[in-house]
């Protein structure tokens, strides 16, 4: 009885608004609210449109499509009381698409519980554990990606509770720009003897913009929308800054939170590991601190499909070129060792996936990966000879 009693008084300490006042209202599932990546904590959490990360999951499930190699990441929060967070995830790069998986655990640290009789007993406050399914593709443009989430929930050692959800979201990445919209936390209640909590079910709308794009550096501007079930309207704005795809520094801004406003974050990327912290301000409360590691292993996806050819209008040994270009991409990138590795990894990129988009009789979107090659090489011949053949190949009417 004497657990009973103090589980009703927990029930309003930790729930999300009680640890983190956000304006997080009465949903349960703690560990749904929280930052649950370094970068993104960094940029005020304003990362529904961006991609190519493996922590992107957690804000749209469609982030992770465009996963070029398979990925480890470890992060851990220190929160603003005795309060901790950290996940482990693993990403891999296959045919059918990008599969991840993901633990989430959170604690609330130790209290101290005391009955009418002043009997007292130390307990862990609460602690959560979410696993977490995800798989993304793009299909024509857009990534679509879901997430399947397990949440097992303990309160004060005794009383336990679990829910199942998913999130869902999507992903368009244009000429300079991205747009991302995802829905997250759908699913069962969360019950605590004869008290249930809904999960905060969250739908999020964001818009990327790269202000900047250079050989050697880049800079990017993001802005989110989101509205929790019970809750008001939020706003996230964040940019980051890239030089030569070695060295980040981030920071962002919340609006509509009552304390957890600004924020600032740096990182470091070199040999395929990178280490990433972020710092954010909670006003009177203090400051939370992030610190994640990602590692990516594994060839570089690029594409494989044997694409068709126009036979009338392309020689047969252009098409044999086509072909041989697909297999080994590496060979036909002439110029690019004026670059530095990075910079030459994402010329390199844009070139395959122009070739894909050809091969998929999508000439429009290859010529804009060719054009993103010639910002870098301006005299690359493939280049110019696959945006000429993609105008020859477009139908008459988009040519006028």
């Amino acid at each position: 009885m004497k657990k009973l009693f103090f589980l009703l008084c927990l029930l309003c300490i930790l729930s999300p608004a009680g640890i983190y006042p956000s304006g997080s209202g009465t949903s349960g599932g703690v560990v749904f609210s929280l930052p649950a990546s370094v970068k993104a904590s960094g940029m005020a959490e304003a990362y529904t449109a961006c991609d190519g990360d493996l922590s992107s999951v957690h804000y749209n499930p469609a982030g992770i499509a465009s996963m070029k190699n398979n990925q480890l990441s470890l992060f851990y929060r220190r929160g603003i009381a005795e309060d901790n967070f950290s996940s482990i995830a693993y990403g891999a790069v296959t045919k059918a698409g990008v599969l991840a998986c993901s633990i989430l655990y959170y604690s609330a640290g130790n209290i101290e519980l005391i009955d009418l009789n002043e009997n007292s007993e130390t307990v862990n406050a609460q602690s959560d554990y979410l696993g977490t399914l995800s798989y993304a593709r793009t299909i024509n443009k857009i990534s679509l990606g879901l997430n399947f989430k397990f949440l097992k929930s303990t309160l004060v050692q005794e009383f336990n509770s679990t829910a199942l959800g998913f999130d869902t979201g999507l992903l368009y990445n244009g000429e300079g720009f991205g747009v991302g919209l995802s829905l997250l936390n759908a699913g069962t209640k969360l019950k605590y003897q004869d008290k249930s909590f809904s999960l905060p079910l969250t739908v999020k709308a964001g818009v990327s913009y790269w202000l900047i794009e250079k050989p050697n550096y880049n800079m990017v501007a993001d802005f989110d929308i989101s509205k929790q079930n019970d809750t008001k309207l939020k706003e996230n704005v964040g940019c980051e800054f890239s030089f030569k795809d070695t060295y980040f520094l981030r920071t962002g801004y919340k609006i509509g939170y009552d304390e957890d406003t600004l924020s600032f974050g740096i990182g470091v990327a070199q040999n395929n590991i990178s280490v990433d912290y972020a710092l954010s301000l909670m006003g009177e409360l203090g400051l939370t601190h992030n610190i994640g590691f990602c590692f990516k292993f594994g060839a570089e996806n690029t594409a494989e499909e044997d694409y068709s050819i126009h036979s009338e209008l392309i020689p047969e040994s252009q098409a044999k070129e086509e072909k041989a270009q697909q297999k080994n991409p590496n060979k036909y990138v002439e110029g690019s060792e004026m670059l530095d590795a990075k910079t030459k990894i994402k010329v390199q990129g844009y070139y395959d996936k122009g070739n894909q988009l050809m091969g998929n009789k999508d000439y429009e979107g290859a010529m804009a990966e060719f054009k993103k090659v010639l910002m870098f090489l301006p005299n690359h011949k493939q280049s110019i000879d696959k945006i000429k053949r993609c105008k020859q190949l477009m139908p008459e009417e988009e040519n006028e």
